[in-house]
This record gives structure tokens, C-alpha cells and sequence, in this order.
């Protein structure tokens, strides 16, 4: 069902822009003999179906390897996905730094719908109340001060602004 309802329109709706940006250069002369290169680069903005459709293909993976059917093993996975989000900056070859983006995000609302007794329980919302807080008020140091805006590396900023997100969202 995935590859009916996003591989497919991925190829053609891929195939068709390379083509109107062929006849009609936007950004330069894009040459038809490279129109391959759509499905092994993702091209404009279809970077997201290409991913979401690898995400889609993971998940099921990990569905089928048990391997998030507990809360402590969805936090695993979700833990593991930070990790990789944030270490490692892979190559754009069939969207794969597009999944390294979007998965931890994914895993996150997987979580959420799957266990929200977990999630939703007092302690939690006063804990990403607080973490939401924190972190919010580190962003805000940080770029209120032009010094350490210029100092700190872009991971730091990155890691700040995932602390905000997986704490306000739930919110």
C-alpha cells in the first residue's frame, strides 16, 4: 500500500517537475539526460515522500522484529534515533539524510499514539513541562548573546532545540 500511495506518486510527480524545470530553467539548465538522478537524489521538495516511504519500510521492520512493542523498547529506538539524528550527517543518496531527520520526529508521534498512558502520566507532563522550560531558556541565552551565539557549535543549538520540541510537543 506504501509503494501505491508514495513510491508511485513520488516517481511520477518527480519525473513531471524535472521535466517542467527542464523546459522552463528556474534555477539553472537541468539537462533531461540526468532525470535519473530525481530517484537517487531526491529532487526539490519530494526529498519528504522519499523518506517518509524509508521510514515507513523501517518501522515495519521494527514492528516485525518486536522491536518497539513495549514502552522501554520504544524508547530504545527512539534514544538510538537521537543519537544517530544528531552524530551522524549521511548522504543524500535515495533521501537517507532526509530519514536521519524525520525519524526521530516519527518515532516520537509512534510513541505517543502507542503509549500515551506512559507518556501522558502527571510526572511526565511536569517533567517536559520543566525540560521544555530549560531548555527554552537556554535557546533564548544563546542567542541573545551575540558572543556565544558565534561560539557554540550548531549541534549544541540543534541538541537544544530537539529538547524543546520533544518536550513541548507532548505538551
Amino acid at each position: 500500500g506504501k509503494v501505491r500511495r508514495i513510491a508511485i506518486p513520488f516517481a511520477v510527480v518527480s519525473a513531471i517537475q524535472y521535466l517542467v524545470f527542464s523546459l522552463i530553467p528556474v534555477n539553472g539548465p537541468q539537462p533531461l539526460q540526468e532525470i535519473y538522478k530525481v530517484y537517487l537524489f531526491p529532487y526539490e521538495q519530494l526529498w519528504f515522500l522519499y523518506s517518509i516511504f524509508w521510514i515507513f519500510v523501517l518501522i515495519g521492520f521494527l514492528d516485525a522484529a518486536r522491536m518497539m512493542e513495549t514502552p522501554s523498547r520504544w524508547l530504545a529506538c527512539f534514544v538510538v534515533s537521537l543519537a544517530v539524528h544528531l552524530a551522524v550527517h549521511p548522504t543524500r543518496l535515495f533521501s537517507i539524510s532526509g530519514v536521519n531527520y524525520l525519524f526521530p520526529f516519527f518515532l516520537m508521534g509512534y510513541g505517543i499514539r502507542r503509549f500515551s498512558k506512559n507518556l501522558f502520566q502527571p510526572a511526565m507532563i511536569r517533567a517536559y513541562f520543566g525540560l521544555a522550560c530549560v531548555a527554552y531558556m537556554v535557546y533564548i541565552t544563546l542567542y541573545a548573546q551575540e558572543t556565544l551565539t558565534k561560539a557554540i557549535p550548531e549541534d549544541i543549538y540543534r541538541l537544544v532545540g530537539l529538547c524543546i520540541t520533544f518536550s513541548a510537543v507532548p505538551l
